[in-house]
């Protein structure tokens, strides 16, 4: 009977350090994942500037009381949006005022809108997504009878994902023809080409 007691304790003792083992490990997994999304120092070569993007926390935002179709409008959004067509500002800065859209909805969502149509797209930055967060008013000016968002001079802004981080937003420009050399584009940080 006295053998058998430090061979327990020995199995026991075996089973503990295993347990710590796989707890130190967990933890050590969680630490690298930390450093990627905190960007410590040796990560932050080994992922995009857009990535990085993606990864800090989730957007803090105000709301106001819910609109008349049930969503939440996130106010700054919405401050943005009341620049969209501004006969003041150049046309570009409409694109420009789109894509800081996106951009708050990718740091809220962790994803770009999805659907490959201005309708579809629309839809999920008026409030037809999972946290029923309008980041455009629906029923702003800009929306036309459809749920399409137009450029100033009527025709609905063409969207096209470039990756699953980057929206291309395009206008067709003063002659309301996509692919000619009036168009106007955006897409990732600042670029802009025109008739591409």
């Amino acid at each position: 009977m006295k053998s058998k007691f430090p061979v327990f304790m020995l199995v026991g003792a075996l089973v503990l350090l295993a347990l710590g083992c796989l707890a130190m490990i967990r933890v050590g997994s969680s630490t690298s994942q930390a450093g990627i999304a905190s960007g410590v120092e040796g990560s932050k070569d080994q992922i995009s500037v857009e990535e990085r993007e993606l990864l800090k926390p989730t957007a803090t935002f105000n709301v106001t009381s819910p609109h008349p179709s049930g969503v939440q409008v996130v106010p700054e959004m919405a401050e943005v949006i009341s620049h969209l067509l501004d006969e003041s500002q150049d046309p570009f800065e409409d694109l420009q005022c789109v894509e800081e859209i996106i951009r708050f909805h990718s740091r809220v969502f962790r994803s770009i809108p999805s659907g490959g149509e201005n309708v579809d797209i629309m839809r999920a930055l008026t409030g037809g997504n999972s946290k029923k967060l309008a980041l455009i008013p629906p029923d702003h000016p800009s929306l036309n009878e459809k749920g399409e968002l137009v450029d100033r001079w009527g025709t609905p802004f063409h969207f096209h994902p470039v990756s699953s981080k980057i929206l291309e937003v395009r206008s067709a420009g003063p002659d309301k023809i996509l692919w000619t050399d009036d168009d106007l584009e955006i897409s990732g940080q600042d670029a802009m080409t025109k008739g591409s």
